[in-house]
């Protein structure tokens, strides 16, 4: 290909579900080396909560016997509902060296857009709230036993709720009903 030059896939292989975290890697490849750090773009999906939690990476790549310098940042997407998405050319500004080793002009690279589709898990259809991780734990527990109280008397109930391959933000908010004469002051999640 015609370098400088951006591309983007999304990593991985197989199903994906609504609320998964999807990676998503952009990388540029230029013909020599850096003159400046690229500025990757924010990148936006609707109905998509994007991040991007990792620092860029420096790498090379090797073709017809020859060496380009290259640098690639990961995104993550959660897709919130199910349904295609599409994510929109990712716009990468870059300068490298020319080769009499001057700084080339400011390019401005773009990708093609990306698309994937995210499914729904059995079951989850009309739920209020569903949480899509390789593993979860929810765990109470109670300041003292529940024998003996009376009028004026207070309990802390305390919810622990784990999460792997997903971020916190993903979790539910708690919502509690309590029975009259019981007042709840819930404390910061």
């Amino acid at each position: 290909s015609q370098l400088p030059l951006v591309r983007v896939r999304v990593e991985g292989s197989g199903e994906i579900w609504a609320g998964q975290a999807v990676p998503l890697q952009v990388e540029v490849i230029v013909p020599t080396w850096f003159t400046g750090a690229p500025r990757f773009p924010e990148i936006e999906v609707t109905n998509a909560v994007t991040l991007s939690p990792e620092a860029a990476v420096n790498f090379v790549v090797q073709s017809a016997g020859k060496t380009f310098s290259a640098q690639s940042r990961r995104y993550l997407l959660f897709p919130q509902a199910r349904g295609k998405y599409t994510v929109p050319p990712a716009k990468v500004e870059v300068t490298y060296a020319l080769p009499d080793g001057k700084p080339s002009a400011q390019a401005i690279l773009a990708s093609p857009p990306v698309r994937f589709e995210a499914r729904l898990p059995e079951g989850a259809e009309g739920a209020k709230y569903y949480v899509t991780a390789s593993r979860f734990r929810i765990h109470q527990s109670l300041d003292r036993k529940l024998e003996g109280l009376t009028v004026g008397n207070s309990i802390i109930r305390t919810v622990s709720m784990t999460a792997e391959d997903t971020v916190g933000m993903t979790l539910p908010a708690l919502d509690f009903d309590v029975p009259e004469g019981v007042r709840l002051y819930p404390g910061m999640p």
